[in-house]
This record gives C-alpha cells, structure tokens and sequence, in this order.
C-alpha cells in the first residue's frame, strides 16, 4: 500500500514539474495583410530578435512562455491599420480581425506579448470603437506575466487565450497601437499544460476549442 502511494504522488509530482509544452509546432503558413514576411522565430529564448525592421532583443522570458515559438514580423505593422490608406479609421474595426493569419498543423494554445506603454491606445480604442479581439473578453485573458527586451527598454504584458486552437487556421487582427510597438504572437503545443496557477489542464481534446476565420 505505502509502494502505491509512494509511486502515485511521484507520479503526481513528475507531471507537474514536466514541460508546460510539447514537441514544436509546425507552422506552415504565416500571412500578413501589410505584406511584409512574417516567419516561425522559433523558441522564443533571451537574446532573442523579434522583429526584422527595428532591434528589439528578449531580455527575460517568464518560465510561462518558455518553450514557447514565437511569429517574428515586422514593428512597423504597429500602427498599420491607421496608416494603411485602403483600410480608412473608420472601418478599422470592421476589418481588424483580418490582419495576421497562420497555419499550425496541430492543437495549439497562443499568448501575445503586448507592449505595455500601450495602454493609452487601449483606452483609446475603447472610446472610440468598443473592445477589439485582444481586449474583448472573448479570447484572451490578460496575465500577471511580465516579460522584458532591451533596444526599446520594453515591458510586455503576456496575454493568454482562453480555449485551444485546433488544428487549422487562426487569424489575428491589428490593435492599432499607434506607431508603437507591434504585438508578437506565440505558438506552442498544447497537448496538456500546466496552468500558471499550478493547476493541470485538461487533455486539450476535451477542451472546448474556437477558430476563427478569415481572409
């Protein structure tokens, strides 16, 4: 009896202590409505580059996010829907939801890494159109994960979305932050997670799971 328990709570501990992620995903499409070349950066790390237009280096990743793929784009894309003359502000929020696409070839779960001196713009945002995809409630959940780059000294709020992803198409949209610094998606494989309260999850199978549509 003491052998069965014994192996039951190391059993317990060895999964609570396993990687949050499994094996890395393959992302076989990234498409941006800007038309700049967004692509699998790979696991997101400190000293990580994650932009091609501006110099912005990971400085601290939280244990969260760490084995995590992040999509590397450009920064520029920032503000993109207010400077994007086919796409006039007042119609921003009705084609938002149709900015970044990608193709994963498995269940996933996503965070998005956003600048946190952009509040402002939430604000903004808010006022004038009503809540965008990030900021709805619907998808994403804001965390108390901070994660750090140097080359802009930023501090980025890690977002969480609430449900997986399946296999398949998933849109992003813009958030318009203004010509300031341009959200960065990650990737990671959500067969089973352990939650940032220490809670396991349930098999990603018996999950309820969104996908959105688009382009």
């Amino acid at each position: 009896m003491l052998t069965r328990v014994t192996f039951g709570v190391f059993g317990l501990f060895f999964v609570l202590m396993s990687p949050a992620f499994g094996d890395n995903v393959n992302i076989v499409d990234i498409v941006a409505k800007s038309g700049n070349t967004y692509k699998d950066g790979g696991v997101i790390a400190v000293g990580s580059e994650i932009f091609f237009d501006k110099e912005v280096t990971m400085l601290e990743v939280p244990d969260e996010i760490k084995g995590a793929q992040f999509i590397k784009g450009w920064n520029e894309d920032a503000g993109w829907h207010f400077n994007n003359p086919l796409d006039p502000v007042d119609k921003i929020f009705d084609d938002q939801k149709n900015f970044l696409k990608i193709v994963v070839d498995r269940a996933v779960r996503l965070w998005i890494l956003f600048d946190r001196s952009n509040e402002d713009a939430i604000i903004a945002n808010r006022k004038s159109a009503g809540d965008p995809w990030l900021w709805d409630g619907k998808k994403f959940e804001q965390t108390n994960i901070i994660a750090s780059a140097k080359g802009s000294s930023i501090d980025f709020t890690v977002y969480r979305s609430k449900s997986i992803y399946p296999k398949g198409i998933i849109v992003l949209g813009a958030l318009g932050s203004q010509g300031k610094i341009m959200y960065v998606p990650l990737v990671a494989d959500a067969p089973q997670a352990v939650q940032p309260d220490g809670k396991l999850a349930a098999v990603w199978g018996g999950l309820k799971a969104t996908q959105a549509h688009g382009f």
